[in-house]
C-alpha cells in the first residue's frame, strides 16, 4: 500500500491498518466474475484525504493489452454482510507480463482481482508426504492458484507433512487440463510405488477453496 503525502486523515500522524488474507468465506460474486487472486480484508475506519494505492498480487497470465482489459478489481463493504456482496470497481490497472495490479482508493474493505471471462492463470503445485507408519507415507499433489494466500494456507494446513517438489505451472492457451508426470529423480529420497501420470481439469482447481486435487498411496 502506498500512501502519498497528505493522505492521512486530519489529526492523525499514523493509522493502524490490519490486512487479512482469506481463502474461504461467505461471499457473493458477480455472475461473470472469475477470481484470479485470494480475497483480502483491509480494515481502516478512516477515509483518507488523498487516494492511496493498493497493489495486489494475482495469478492471471497477461500477454497483451487486450487480455489485460478483461481483468478487474472487485470490492465488498466489510460493514454489510455476511454474505458480502462484491461489486466491480471501475478503476484499476492491470499490466501485461506483470503479476501485480494496482488501484487507487479513498477507503478500504474486502478486495480481490478477477476477470469478466475465463483467463489463463499460473498455478502453484506442491508435493507433500504424510507419514502413515514406519517406511510408509501418503503422497499428495496439491495445486492451487499461484497466490501467496493459498500457498501460505497449504503450509499451515499441512504443517505436519514433509514438503518436497514445488513449482509454478502455466497452462498453454486454450488448455483445459494439467498433466502430472512424476519423475523418479524428483521423488528422491523416497522410493515410490504405484505412481502413474494423471490429469486434472482446470475448472476443478479454479474453485475458491483450495483442496488436494489428487493423491496416491
Amino acid at each position: 500500500i502506498n500512501f502519498p503525502k497528505g493522505s492521512l486523515p486530519s489529526g492523525h500522524t499514523a493509522v493502524e491498518i490490519p490486512v487479512k488474507a482469506i481463502v474461504a468465506g461467505d461471499f457473493t460474486l458477480p455472475p461473470n466474475c472469475h477470481l484470479v487472486s485470494g480475497i483480502y480484508q483491509i480494515i481502516c475506519p478512516h477515509r483518507f484525504n488523498e487516494k492511496v494505492t493498493l497493489h495486489l498480487h494475482h495469478a492471471a497470465v497477461i500477454r497483451s493489452e487486450e487480455e489485460a482489459s478483461h481483468l478487474r478489481f472487485y470490492a465488498a463493504k466489510c460493514s454489510i454482510g455476511p454474505p458480502y456482496q462484491f461489486r466491480e470497481l471501475k478503476d484499476g490497472t492491470f499490466t501485461p507480463f506483470s503479476e501485480s495490479a494496482s488501484v487507487e482508493l479513498h477507503q478500504f474493505s474486502y478486495f480481490a482481482a478477477g476477470a469478466d471471462k475465463p483467463v489463463n492463470q499460473r498455478y502453484f503445485s506442491q508435493v507433500i508426504y504424510k507419514s502413515k507408519q514406519f517406511h510408509e507415507w501418503d503422497m499428495f499433489f496439491l495445486i492451487v492458484k499461484d497466490d501467496p494466500t493459498f500457498e501460505k494456507f497449504i503450509k499451515e494446513r499441512y504443517s505436519d507433512c514433509s514438503f518436497h517438489v514445488q513449482q509454478i505451472v502455466k497452462l498453454q492457451k486454450g488448455a483445459r487440463n494439467i498433466k502430472l508426470k512424476p519423475k523418479e529423480s524428483s521423488l528422491n529420497p523416497w522410493k515410490m510405488t504405484a505412481i502413474k501420470s494423471c490429469q486434472i481439469d482446470k475448472e476443478d482447481i479454479d474453485y475458491f477453496t483450495p483442496k488436494p486435487t489428487f493423491s496416491v498411496p
